[in-house]
């Protein structure tokens, strides 16, 4: 049974901003990422384990995962499955500095 999806303010603020870059540069691009951020969403409530374990430093991100947007390779959704749900944290570009932002050992 797939769990509940919860987006946190900072990943919906992600979602905006990202779709308003997307917008500027194409606007069927910008509908098609949110479309596919919804679809990765599912599919991370139905198979919460698929996404990578990653190492953090803060301990209120312990247990984040993240797995690529699907059909936008360079987006990530960073995300911490629950018994009843699945957290979404962030979705960043993987041209950010992901371990600055996130607060990663290296």
């Amino acid at each position: 049974m797939p769990r509940r999806i919860r987006i946190l303010p900072e990943a919906d603020s992600d979602l905006d901003d990202h779709f308003a870059y997307l917008l500027g540069e194409s606007p069927s691009a910008a509908f098609r990422f949110l479309e596919s951020a919804d679809k990765t969403f599912r599919l991370l409530s139905q198979q919460p384990s698929i996404g990578y374990l990653r190492r953090n430093a803060k301990p209120s991100l312990k247990d984040i995962r993240s797995f690529p947007v699907t059909g936008f390779p360079n987006w990530l959704v960073f995300y911490r499955p629950t018994t009843n749900e699945i957290e979404i944290v962030r979705i960043l570009h993987g041209a950010t500095n992901i371990p600055r932002i996130l607060g990663e050992d290296l």
